[in-house]
């Protein structure tokens, strides 16, 4: 009797403890035009400079061919609207370098103004590049716990007993929302 009142007890904290997941495909929150529009305004963000152009000068509507060819070749995974605050929050892959097909996602939240204008934008981290099936299963995990603000410092590369899972941030990489770029702070010149 104690036993199976020590396992319901047991189940019933496990059961309530397990957070439910929560609705993360972008057709849940952002019609197909919507997606187009996010991947376009992350992109500059996210991928190189397109030819050219500048931090100052990299939203100029001379670039946007450019940045169209790269928002098109990079793929919305997943998206959740926070309906307490309208935070938008995205997982958005793209090609990396690699002599397989691997993608590397980046994982933030942002805010669009009643113009649909970026008022506030962050990056929460960016796995190291993975095959897709990898890397689709290892970003939803992540997401679901971005959005619910976990704490994700077990997945970076130093805490993550040689798995390559978060590559940024790390010791040298903050995100500085205000310049809205990554941010190195180790040493100045590691040729010296």
């Amino acid at each position: 009797m104690k036993t199976t009142i020590l396992f319901v007890s047991l189940f019933v904290l496990f059961v309530s403890c397990k957070q439910e997941k929560k609705e993360i495909k972008p057709i849940a929150f952002l019609s197909p035009e919507q997606q187009a529009k996010l991947r376009l305004d992350v992109v500059r963000y996210i991928d190189d400079l397109a030819k050219y152009a500048t931090d100052a000068n990299k939203f100029d509507t001379i670039f946007d061919k450019e940045y169209q060819e790269k928002a098109n070749k990079t793929d919305l995974m997943f998206a959740y609207k926070n309906p307490e605050n309208d935070t938008l929050f995205f997982a958005i892959a793209k090609i990396a370098p690699s002599l397989k097909l691997k993608k590397a996602a980046t994982v933030g939240k942002l805010v669009y103004d009643k113009n649909q204008k970026i008022v506030f934008y962050e990056e929460g981290f960016r796995t190291w590049k993975m095959e897709v099936p990898e890397l689709t299963i290892t970003t939803e995990m992540l997401f679901q716990k971005y959005i619910r603000n976990e704490d994700l410092s077990q997945f970076y590369t130093k805490n993550s007993s040689g798995k390559f899972i978060i590559e940024f941030p790390d010791d040298n990489n903050t995100y500085d929302s205000k310049t809205r770029s990554w941010q190195f702070r180790g040493e100045k010149n590691l040729t010296q």
